[in-house]
């Protein structure tokens, strides 16, 4: 007579299904590119414009990441995330750039640069159980900050459309804990620039004929995250 079949045993899985995801990240960013390109003061009407590079205002430094989001079907993440990276201060003076303003001392310096970013990111992990690939990308808004040795701020807003994409490992430790290192590289715009003096008041960055640059970001991490709450 035919036997019975017995189904197999469900797979178990070290991952879970859905759950409440957090984490940090720790990463070194590096960034360049154009914020924008505008005329020399004694060149108005020129059309001869000149860059003003990230790099000549920030140069590399470390950066803070906090994640809080859902784990998905195992695969996949959805995530808000908030990055704060203290930047190196850049080689700039104030004589270096096109159209410095008048509050701004000549022979002053940059002391310090900050940026954030602000972002809604979606995740894939090809095997969330054991070692896989991770790819991620991130929509957001990126601010940053330039000051200066006489206490003069250069404040850079961008859009709500930056992006940044990661690509990388994850790594799953025990059912709640994974580890992730990844490279990211992301680009966007600055669409405000406003120079902010001691006293408060403020005045654009820019003139009326400037030319919108681009921004890039290349950038390694490191991430921790937790699963927890929800189903296994």
């Amino acid at each position: 007579p035919p036997r019975s079949s017995v189904p197999p045993p469900p797979p178990k899985h070290k991952a879970p299904r859905h759950r409440l995801l957090v984490g940090i990240r720790l990463g070194w960013l590096s960034p360049s590119g154009t914020m924008w390109s505008d005329e020399y003061a004694e060149s108005v009407g020129s059309n001869e414009f000149y860059p003003v590079r990230w790099e000549t205002l920030a140069t590399a430094g470390p950066s803070f990441e906090v994640d809080l989001g859902v784990r998905l079907a195992r695969h996949f993440s959805l995530m808000a995330i908030w990055e704060r990276a203290q930047l190196g201060a850049g080689p700039g003076t104030a004589n270096s750039l096109p159209m410095p303003p008048d509050g701004l001392a000549t022979d002053s310096t940059i002391e310090s640069s900050t940026s954030d970013f602000l972002a809604l990111a979606g995740s894939f992990e090809s095997n969330p159980d054991h070692a896989s690939l991770l790819v991620e990308l991130a929509i957001g808004y990126r601010q940053a900050d330039c000051l200066w040795s006489d206490g003069t701020e250069l404040q850079l807003d961008g859009s709500l459309a930056n992006g940044r994409l990661g690509i990388g490992a994850s790594f799953r430790a025990t059912p709640t804990l994974s580890f992730a290192p990844m490279l990211t590289i992301e680009n966007g715009v600055f669409t405000e620039a406003d120079w902010v003096y001691p006293d408060g008041s403020r005045q654009y960055a820019r003139s009326p004929r400037y030319a919108q640059g681009g921004y890039a970001i290349v950038g390694l991490q490191l991430g921790i995250h937790l699963d927890l709450m929800g189903r296994r």
